[in-house]
């Protein structure tokens, strides 16, 4: 009857409370993976590589010896041909450039029995195909890519002429998608992996991993078509057999796209490449660090078999430790394998902070760069979305007040991942941690943002605000005491009628919750309606938790060691908790040994 009904409500509420934030909405990743798919094209300058533009303080002098170079690396019937045709070439063309118009001719020449022709003959193309814009249409429908495979499919080539033929090649396959496919029809792919495994000259071997790269990069099918082919186990032995560190760095680009993409790759098929990542992330170049940690980004960027793959290779202390690393383009990547690591079960969030994961994100929250403190704060949120205990060492960390103070001061995408922090702290419902949340200011910020003109941020406020009004009514039917402290604190901050008005808001979402949380936390009937569905906690419960008046005066919260002034009360439970010494992983495993049964700890 009466009582059937009442539990079968209360059970409905628990349910509603319980999946109030998802694990998939707590523990977030990254939509806009930035290395899904990459393409690069060689422009003339042999020292050019990514497109990159001369480095300040690079010089008329440095530009004066690339063009001479660059011009060196003509024959004198090449600059026959470009005197003849001076003016008549693309708009965007230098005097120097063989002219489009005699293209096919060069093609033809390619396939000369005179070595000395076919040098002249593939190095006009490759300055052809390093026009902006590329000719790449033309150069197909002229027949040269059969030529230049049947070049480097030749033994006994110079360096110089298999060189201008990868390169070539590479910026073909740089082009649009169907240029690619062509390439691959062609079987470029036996022929590049052929170059990988016997040629002699890092040189060629490293234009061939860009033109291996660009296929990866293309589409997930190419990229699984090379994966297929055998290519990961070649891609991996160029960092043994050659220290060239832009060779290195060519085969660690071309590992992250075979690496990445959506659909990801099978993960036995990259799984291999795990050791030899770990040993790059101790690497002395920044831009072979750069693409180490976002090939790990993919790689971690999925389910927990996954995760722990990454995890037992043996890489989080380094990933932490580059965290602090001078440049932010190492940096980012480095959080974002991080945060992809805390994304997976307690366990993982548990290894990173045993690794003292926490000082070096609230640095960098403080300090970093604004994209950097985007990636800084989601990698936080994945952490507050662990269990009551690893909240507590955020707190312990004093991270919180930064993140109060990024409440007010940030610009609204890193107020919304700030937002995520606090819903997911407050979802697991420990009043203690949020009495010290509003003792901080947070009520006050939370309630700033319900006022934005973003829906997004509106719903998140929301959330937050229903969060930590649930946990406040479960204190206040513990202690027999309506409305509950946080209530109140809401009240005082003027947040009813800010939440009233939104119960009309255009959006569905934001005025139904809106609307919720006044009848359910800010009316008599609500409040009885508490009363009615709690369970108030046993006499064994109360000796862990007490929840109780606010007192006159200000108490003195004591997280590890770290005091801080709070108008609330603490429990036993964090007046007894151990504090946690940085520098003893001894102590951080006491203190953490709660963790998921039934899953071992690395």
């Amino acid at each position: 009857g009466m009582e059937e009904e009442r539990q079968q409500h209360r059970e409905s509420v628990r349910h509603e409370q319980a999946t109030a934030l998802s694990a998939d909405e707590t523990r977030r990743r990254r939509a806009e993976f930035q290395t899904s798919v990459r393409k690069r094209k060689r422009e003339q300058g042999l020292s050019v590589c990514r497109k990159m533009p001369m480095m300040a303080g690079q010089g008329a002098s440095a530009a004066a010896a690339s063009t001479a170079a660059f011009e060196a690396s003509y024959s004198p019937l090449m600059l026959q041909y470009a005197d003849a045709g001076a003016g008549a070439g693309a708009a965007n063309a230098t005097s120097m450039d063989p002219p489009l118009a005699r293209l096919s001719d060069f093609v033809a020449m390619i396939a000369s029995p005179q070595d000395s022709v076919v040098l002249e003959a593939v190095r006009a193309v490759r300055h052809i195909m390093c026009r902006v814009p590329c000719p790449t249409k033309a150069v197909l429908d002229a027949g040269a890519v059969p030529l230049l495979l049947q070049v480097l499919s030749r033994g006994n080539m110079s360096k110089a002429v298999l060189f201008d033929a990868a390169w070539a090649l590479t910026n073909i396959a740089s082009g649009e998608s169907e240029h690619t496919k062509y390439l691959v029809e062609s079987n470029a792919v036996p022929v590049f992996l052929n170059i990988l495994s016997n040629c002699p000259y890092p040189d060629v071997r490293e234009q061939v991993l860009w033109a291996l790269g660009n296929v990866a990069g293309d589409s997930p099918g190419m990229r699984d078509g090379l994966l297929n082919q055998g290519t990961l186990p070649l891609v991996l032995r160029q960092f043994v057999a050659c220290n060239k560190v832009s060779l290195q760095h060519n085969a660690v680009w071309a590992l992250a796209n075979l690496c990445a993409g959506k659909p990801p790759p099978p993960f036995n098929l990259v799984a291999p490449a795990l050791p030899t990542l770990a040993a790059l992330l101790y690497h002395s170049a920044p831009e072979v660090l750069e693409e180490t940690c976002w090939t790990l980004a993919s790689l971690s960027d999925g389910t927990n078999d996954k995760i722990n793959s990454i995890v037992e290779s043996g890489v989080c202390s380094r990933l932490i430790e580059l965290l602090m690393y001078p440049s932010d383009a190492v940096q980012a990547p480095a959080l974002r394998v991080l945060g992809n690591l805390a994304s997976g079960d307690d366990m993982y969030i548990q290894v990173l902070l045993n690794q003292s994961i926490l000082p070096c994100v609230h640095a960098l929250i403080r300090r970093g760069q604004p994209h950097v403190k985007k990636e800084a704060c989601w990698v936080l949120s994945n952490i507050l979305a662990g269990t009551q205990k690893q909240v507590y060492a955020v707190i312990r960390a004093g991270i919180v007040p930064t993140l109060i103070q990024l409440l007010s001061d940030a610009e609204l995408e890193l107020k919304m991942e700030v937002l995520w922090c606090f819903c997911n702290a407050t979802a697991d419902g420990d009043i203690d941690q949020v009495r010290y949340f509003v003792s901080q200011g947070g009520v006050a910020a939370i309630c700033a943002l319900l006022l934005s003109v973003d829906t997004s941020a509106v719903s998140l406020a929301l959330q937050c605000v229903e969060n930590i009004l649930r946990v406040g009514s479960r204190g206040a039917v513990g202690a027999g005491v309506t409305p509950s402290e946080f209530a109140l604190a809401f009240e005082d901050a003027g947040a009813v009628q800010i939440i009233e008005e939104l119960s009309i808001h255009q959006s569905n979402a934001i005025s139904e919750r809106a609307a919720r949380i006044c009848e359910r936390f800010f009316t008599d009937e609500g409040t009885q309606q508490l009363v009615d569905e709690e369970v108030v906690p046993t006499a064994a419960q109360q000796t862990t938790f007490t929840f109780g008046v606010l007192p006159a005066a200000p108490m003195t919260f004591n997280f590890g060691g770290a005091t801080v002034q709070a108008p609330y009360a603490t429990s036993p439970a964090v007046q007894q908790a151990q504090p946690i010494a940085a520098a003893a992983a001894t102590d951080q495993l006491m203190l953490f040994h709660s963790l998921k049964t039934g899953r071992p700890l690395f």
